[in-house]
């Protein structure tokens, strides 16, 4: 119940990932054939979806004005996007070897600074269709995530002493508060950057962010109220 599983898949796939590195011999063979495919098809979905949303962004920001790897990188930083766009910022400089190579960017020129060179990508017109695709297949998709760890935790909380289910309600608690000032903290920034004047549809995220953090933040409390009126969950 502590687990955080709210808007974003990172957790997934980064467990996931985490789970096949520490893995033995030994405890591979605990698993069915059937389980271990199914555990690498959801890695792969939610690879993918990375992917796709880095491309986006990386295109985006070149949509804008030329950047260097650096510059796409302090923006996306800037902007927060690991949290509400569900990228690894790290991975932009593979993203940008890609689009390159797929004709999408190309370098527009080279940038010496001291015995170092740094190339500045603009995007091609080719990549300015593929944007729109993805935009449009971003538009299309449902990304509706249900915080399944935390309906598992309280489906099975009867299994604990009350006190303990409720300790480690108290802990997800915090953490959607933290996730709420880190909202909030990261609108603050934006407004600042956008010198007080916030796109609609970009108020519309951050306002759909907060509701569903309060929404989950209103259901933990009220699972905290239950187990507290019961002493047993039984």
């Amino acid at each position: 119940m502590v687990q955080y599983h709210l808007l974003y898949h990172k957790n997934i796939y980064c467990g996931v990932f985490c789970f096949f590195r520490n893995f033995n011999l030994a405890s591979k063979n605990l698993l069915t054939k059937k389980c271990r495919i199914v555990i690498v098809n959801l890695f792969n979905v939610e690879y993918k979806k990375v992917i796709i949303m880095t491309r986006l962004l990386v295109l985006a920001m070149l949509g804008l004005k030329p950047m260097t790897g650096y510059d796409i990188k302090t923006m996306l930083e800037l902007n927060d996007a690991e949290r509400w766009g569900g990228v690894l910022i790290g991975s932009i400089y593979n993203a940008l070897k890609k689009l390159e190579k797929d004709g999408y960017i190309e370098v527009a020129s080279i940038e010496s600074t001291g015995h170092r060179q740094k190339a500045i990508y603009q995007i091609t017109e080719k990549g300015r269709a593929h944007e729109q695709e993805l935009i449009i297949e971003a538009l299309e998709k449902s990304s509706v995530v249900y915080p399944t760890t935390l309906y598992s935790g309280v489906s099975f909380a009867f299994k604990l002493p009350n006190d303990r289910a409720i300790e480690a309600l108290e802990k997800q608690k915090k953490i959607l508060e933290h996730e709420e000032k880190a909202i909030n903290a990261g609108y603050e920034a934006k407004l600042i950057a956008m010198q007080g004047e916030m796109p609609a549809l970009t108020q519309l995220a951050f306002d759909n962010m907060l509701e569903i953090v309060k929404v989950q933040s209103k259901f933990v409390n009220q699972a905290i109220d239950i187990m507290k009126k019961n002493n047993s969950l039984e």
